[in-house]
């Protein structure tokens, strides 16, 4: 199941600045606190007047790289729903 909803997973570029505006910074990668799927959607966005490579994990989190700097991101939040395959629940019972 999860294999075909990868497959038809994608996000428009309104979309993915949505995204990223729900989510929240992180110093270093949130790996442990989201589900790490098997998909992700990568691109470049403009943001503060710079351009940066993304990638987006189904799970809910984004890397965005600009040279050297490098930012993670994590969106927890139920606006996310819509843009992402697996929203965490903070890996509650697992």
């Amino acid at each position: 199941m999860l294999e075909s909803e990868c497959s038809a997973w994608s996000l428009t570029p309104s979309q993915v600045q949505e995204l990223f505006a729900l989510s929240e910074s992180y110093q270093e990668s949130p790996y442990s606190q989201f589900y790490q799927l098997p998909c992700s959607i990568s691109g470049e966005a403009s943001l503060e007047g710079r351009l940066w490579q993304f990638v987006i994990n189904g799970g809910g989190t984004a890397t965005l790289s600009n040279g050297d700097e490098v930012r993670y991101l994590g969106c927890r939040d139920k606006r996310c729903e819509p843009y992402i395959l697996l929203l965490t629940d903070d890996m509650e019972g697992s």
